[in-house]
């Protein structure tokens, strides 16, 4: 896949703004934001700040929804209550997002929350992560592995230094133990 280097200029303003605001994590409209200027298409969303928003939102996208707390004191969202899938409806988009909101006020009360994102659901996906880190050895260097809560489950993840071509991209999604879900294996 060959991307436009202009469009990675999205993705570079995303990040110039992330590390002038000292808050060293990218929330997750702004990685949706740094995927889509690489060219991978993500299910619609929208930020919500307030519980209608986020009905709004949903109305808009179409049900099924996802709501995912926004904040960067947050890294493992599911571990606070801060996930909720398979939202049907506007009444239970409200509903969760208060939930969401009194999980986050009891177990983490100092959080600095930026709204709950709203998000299509895909059905039948297998979510992965990607990351990124600098090494002090190595320098800048690229993360992948099944997502969600198999990142933690498993601790499968590859590295490479980046930048990363299509190939070793290819290479590192093969060499992690979780590709045969990739490919379309489902048996665990």
């Amino acid at each position: 896949m060959v991307v436009e280097t202009s469009r990675f200029k999205d993705a570079e303003k995303i990040i110039k703004n992330v590390l002038a605001s000292g808050k060293g994590t990218i929330l997750p409209d702004e990685a949706l934001g740094i995927i889509e200027s690489s060219g991978i298409s993500t299910p619609d969303y929208v930020m919500a700040k307030t519980a209608k928003e986020a009905v709004e939102a949903s109305r808009t996208i179409g049900f099924p929804v996802v709501l995912k707390i926004a904040s960067s004191d947050v890294l493992h969202k599911s571990d606070v209550g801060g996930v909720v899938v398979g939202v049907e409806s506007e009444e239970e988009v409200e509903k969760h997002y208060d939930e969401i909101m009194d999980n986050l006020a009891k177990d983490v009360p100092n959080a600095c929350i930026t709204g709950i994102l709203v998000q299509k659901q895909v059905r039948q996906a297998t979510e992965v992560i990607i990351g990124g880190i600098r090494d002090e050895q190595f320098g800048p260097a690229v993360m992948f592995g099944l997502g969600g809560v198999f990142v933690e489950l498993f601790k499968d993840v590859a590295f490479r230094i980046a930048p990363v071509t299509e190939t070793e991209a290819l290479e590192m999604m093969k060499e992690i133990k979780g590709y045969p879900i990739l490919s379309g294996n489902r048996v665990i």
